[in-house]
């Protein structure tokens, strides 16, 4: 989807390829123990007017985990469980349907998305330079509905902070709108088209250079997202 968007992946140091930031979108998925010994010069990036995304939910640590990072948000593993007509598969108590969404609050991430399937989500407390734009139902036990999805604008530059990378692999594509909603976030990043250059960084590792031809199929997204979601 990235790629569709005119994204190309540049194999660099990381430090290298954020001095260029209007540019620039860059991605943290899962472990992020890298994006924490950077997290100042991530900051300063956004702040000059990069677009990043990180998105994570710990990795399956069952006592909350919490660590700082940008603008005084904190990402936290607490496992959940939900009730069952807040889930979107029967008999997993740990994989909600997200449907409190501030649409409004985030223009262009959720067009078209009504619900999102989480799979074994994190949750996010936020400072109020975050915004939260998505919420979990509450869980067994709780008296609150955690934040799941979080943006915050710095000029030019934007943030998205999402607490379960889940959402965005292959396999929960299917599941709801998660389609729709990870074509929309490739659109948001990128600025429909604007930002050319990618940094992609999954459990610590920055992937090499790549360029799909057969795999994932070049066919419009707009077809790709119908297709998928016909199984929602």
């Amino acid at each position: 989807m990235l790629q569709q968007q005119g994204l190309t992946n540049v194999q660099l140091q990381l430090a290298s390829s954020m001095q260029t930031p209007e540019e620039t979108v860059v991605v943290f998925l899962g472990d992020l123990s890298q994006a924490f010994r950077i997290k100042h010069e991530l900051t300063e990036f956004v702040d000059r007017g990069g677009a990043l995304l990180v998105a994570t939910d710990l990795g399956g640590n069952r006592n909350p985990v919490r660590l700082p990072w940008m603008y005084r948000s904190t990402f936290l593993a607490e496992r959940m469980r939900f009730r069952a007509g807040d889930l979107f598969l029967a008999g997993y108590e740990d994989c909600p349907r997200v449907t409190r969404i501030a649409r409004e609050a985030a223009p262009g991430l959720f067009g078209g998305v009504e619900s999102l399937a989480a799979n074994r989500p994190g949750y996010l407390r936020t400072s109020s330079e975050v915004q939260a734009v998505a919420w979990l139902p509450r869980a067994v036990g709780s008296d609150r509905a955690e934040t799941l999805i979080a943006t915050a604008h710095r000029g030019t530059g934007r943030l998205l902070l999402i607490a379960d990378h889940s959402l965005l692999i292959n396999e929960m594509l299917i599941h709801a709108d998660n389609a729709r909603f990870a074509s929309n976030v490739a659109s948001w990043l990128t600025e429909n088209g604007r930002r050319k250059k990618l940094v992609f960084c999954q459990d610590n590792q920055l992937l090499p250079s790549w360029s799909f031809t057969g795999t994932p199929p070049a066919i419009p997204l707009k077809d790709l997202v119908r297709n998928v979601s016909k199984y929602g």
